[in-house]
C-alpha cells in the first residue's frame, strides 16, 4: 500500500489542503446532507478511512459522490488534494468537484494501462465498458493492417529522432517491416509492400517537417519511456517525452497514424484519454507539469496541443475506478451480466458502425451456444479471471516489500557477474 500520511497546508483563510495518502475504508454513507460555502444544503456521500493510524471522515462532493457505489468495506483508496473548511465544525475533509478539484483513487496499487483506459472511449460523450470487456476476453480481433502500419511508422520515427544525421528511411523501413511480418498472418486485405512503404514514407514526411520546423534543440528526447504511478493507479509507455534542458515545460508526445479529427474536435476522445493517463503519470513522477500533444502523422500539420480540463480529469479517474470495481465482479461473470453492459440503447446508437457490428456478432455467437457450452466457456473464463485477480493482488504486495527483500528476490534471478572487464 502507498505510504499514508496526514499533513495540513493552509493556503486560504477558509480552505486548506489536506494530504492524506492511502487508507482503508471502514464505513460508507451514501446520503449525507451538508451546507456548502453559501449555506445551502447539498447531497453528498461520505466515507471513513483509516490512514496513518488515524480515522478520517472524507466527504465526496459533486460527481465524486457516485464513488460510494464502487466502494466496499476494506477497499483501499488514495485521497489526493483533499480540502478542509475552517467553517466546518465536523472537522471532516473533502474531495471537491470544480475549481478546487480533488481525487479519490480506488485500489491505487492496481495499475491500469493507459491504452486500456483509451479502450473504453467511443465518442466524446460515450464510454463503452462492453468494448473493453470484449478485448479482455480476446473475442474482438484488435490486430489489423492499420494498427501494424501505425507500429511501423512509430518505430521508423523513433529511428529518425534517435539519430537524425544518420537516419536512412529505406533501411529503417525494411528493418521494422520485416519485424512485423509475423503479425500480418491472419490479417486480411494487406496491400502490396510497395504501397505500404509509400504510405509510411508519406506520413514520415509530415513528421519530419514537424520536427525540423520545431524548436527542440533545448530538449532531451526520451523514446518510449515506461512509467508507473502508484499515486493514481496507472501505468503506460509514452511515445516520446521531451525533457527540457532549460527552464521550459516538458512535452508529452503521443503519435497516431489513424484518421485525424475535423475542425470541430482537437482530438478523438480515446486518443485524449490515453494522453490524459500520461499526464497523470507524469504528474506523479516529476515535480514540473507537462504540455501534452498528439501527432496525427497522416496530416500535413500533425500537431494537436491538448487542453485537459478538470472535469475531464475527474471523469477519467471515475472511469478508472469503475474499471477496477468491474474487474472485481468479473470473477463471478456470466453472459447476462456481460449483456447488461449494453443496456442503454441511446448510448449504443452513438457507437460507430464497425463497433456496433462487432457487438452484434458477439451476441449472435453467445446466443447460439447450448447450455453446456455456456457452462464450459464461462467456467473456463472464470478460472482465467481468478488467476488475474490473484496476480493483481500479488503485484500490489510490491509496494509493501522492503528494499532488502526486493534485492534478495533480484539476486535469485540475476546471478553475479565478473565486473573486472577481463
Amino acid at each position: 500500500m502507498i505510504k499514508s500520511f496526514v499533513n495540513i497546508k493552509h493556503y486560504k483563510n477558509d480552505i486548506s489542503d489536506i494530504e492524506i495518502g492511502a487508507g482503508e475504508v471502514v464505513s460508507i454513507e451514501n446520503n449525507k446532507s451538508m451546507p456548502d460555502s453559501k449555506g445551502n444544503h447539498v447531497q453528498l456521500a461520505s466515507v471513513v478511512i483509516k490512514a496513518a493510524d488515524e480515522t478520517i471522515s472524507v466527504n465526496l462532493w459533486g460527481r465524486w459522490r457516485f464513488m460510494s457505489g464502487l466502494l466496499d468495506i476494506g477497499s483501499v483508496v488514495n485521497i489526493i488534494n483533499a480540502k478542509s473548511r475552517d467553517f466546518d465544525e465536523s472537522k471532516s475533509v473533502n474531495v471537491l468537484d470544480g475549481a478546487l478539484m480533488g481525487y479519490i483513487v480506488l485500489a491505487p496499487d492496481q495499475l491500469i494501462d493507459a491504452t486500456k483506459m483509451a479502450s473504453v472511449a467511443i465518442r466524446h460523450d460515450h464510454f463503452c465498458f462492453f468494448k473493453y470487456h470484449l478485448r479482455r476476453m480476446r473475442v474482438e480481433n484488435v490486430v489489423n493492417y492499420y494498427i501494424i502500419k501505425g507500429n511501423i511508422i512509430g518505430e521508423v520515427f523513433d529511428d529518425f529522432i534517435a539519430d537524425i544525421n544518420e537516419f536512412d528511411f529505406d533501411e529503417s523501413f525494411k528493418k521494422h517491416f520485416d519485424g512485423q511480418k509475423m503479425r500480418f498472418l491472419g490479417v486480411q486485405h494487406i496491400p502490396p509492400t510497395k504501397n505500404i512503404k509509400t504510405e509510411v514514407k508519406k506520413d514520415m514526411a509530415n513528421l519530419t517537417d514537424w520536427y525540423l520546423n520545431g524548436d527542440f534543440k533545448d530538449y532531451q528526447a526520451l523514446l518510449e519511456p515506461h512509467f508507473i504511478s502508484p499515486k493514481y493507479g496507472l501505468q503506460g509507455r509514452m511515445d516520446i517525452l521531451f525533457k527540457p534542458l532549460t527552464n521550459t515545460r516538458p512535452r508529452i508526445i503521443e503519435l497516431k497514424s489513424g484518421r485525424f479529427p475535423d475542425a470541430r474536435h482537437e482530438a478523438w476522445i480515446h486518443h485524449k484519454f490515453q494522453v490524459l493517463a500520461y499526464d497523470f503519470i507524469h504528474d506523479s513522477v516529476y515535480a514540473d507539469s507537462a504540455d501534452s500533444y498528439l501527432l496525427y502523422s497522416g496530416a500535413s500539420d500533425p500537431e494537436r496541443k491538448l487542453t485537459l480540463p478538470l472535469e475531464l480529469k475527474r471523469d477519467f479517474i471515475l472511469l478508472r475506478n469503475k474499471m477496477i470495481a468491474y474487474e472485481k465482479s468479473y470473477t463471478g461473470f456470466d453472459f447476462e451480466t456481460m449483456r447488461s453492459f449494453c443496456r442503454d440503447p441511446k448510448a449504443c446508437s452513438k457507437c460507430p458502425p464497425y463497433q456496433k457490428k462487432s457487438c452484434d456478432e458477439v451476441f449472435k455467437l453467445f446466443d447460439a451456444l447450448s447450455d453446456d457450452e455456456r457452462i464450459y466457456y464461462f467456467s473456463f473464463y472464470k478460472m482465467v479471471e481468478c488467476e488475474r485477480a490473484v496476480a493483481a493482488a500479488r503485484n500490489g504486495q510490491l509496494w509493501d516489500d522492503a528494499a532488502e527483500n526486493k534485492y534478495k528476490m533480484t539476486n535469485m534471478i540475476i546471478t553475479d557477474f565478473d565486473r573486472s572487464g577481463a
